[in-house]
């Protein structure tokens, strides 16, 4: 809990809901964790650098003072980082573009019954579609315009890490 950026331990996952594994959604929700593994352990690293007050890298929460967007080598406050201005921003930019450049569907059943994963409140699935929709009145124009990702290395990344083999992986 001392680290600016906290990813998923997928052991824990898989040693609490291996029975449950058979069920795709599960697989589903394992893949997602796996992902969020690799971008904040791989992805992450390539696009800011945390560094303390005499400029060393830290990924310790309380050491932060500046995270440098290696994009433009420009140095901000770590709490202005994590926000609409920069990362949190990028996503909000790329949501639409990236709803259209994949072909995802706008339209998802909610009658979606938990597999038995006691960290999802599965009744509150209908919420939250509609939040997401909120998401997607940014113009998919926005995501030229990034202040920390690089659309086409994002891409690159995600497509050479979004495949079901690497998983199988983690479960084998």
């Amino acid at each position: 809990m001392q680290e600016i950026v906290q990813y998923p331990i997928l052991s824990k996952f898989l040693d609490k809901y291996r029975d449950l594994l058979p069920d795709p959604s599960v697989q589903g929700y394992l893949f997602h964790l796996y992902t969020d593994y690799r971008f904040f352990t791989e992805y992450m690293p390539r696009i800011v650098r945390f560094t303390d007050i005499q400029g060393r890298y830290t990924t310790k929460k309380d050491d932060i003072v500046w995270a440098q967007i290696q994009k433009t080598k420009k140095k901000v406050k770590a709490a202005d980082f994590f926000s609409e201005d920069y990362y949190y921003g990028d996503y909000t930019r790329m949501n639409t573009w990236l709803v259209i450049h994949y072909r995802l569907p706008l339209q998802m059943d909610v009658n979606i019954k938990n597999p038995g994963i006691s960290e999802v409140v599965y009744s509150d699935i209908s919420e939250i579609l509609e939040e997401l929709k909120s998401y997607l009145l940014m113009p998919p124009e926005a995501a030229d315009d990034l202040a920390v990702f690089n659309r086409k290395e994002l891409l690159n990344y995600i497509y050479s890490i979004a495949n079901p083999k690497e998983l199988k992986k983690v479960i084998d």
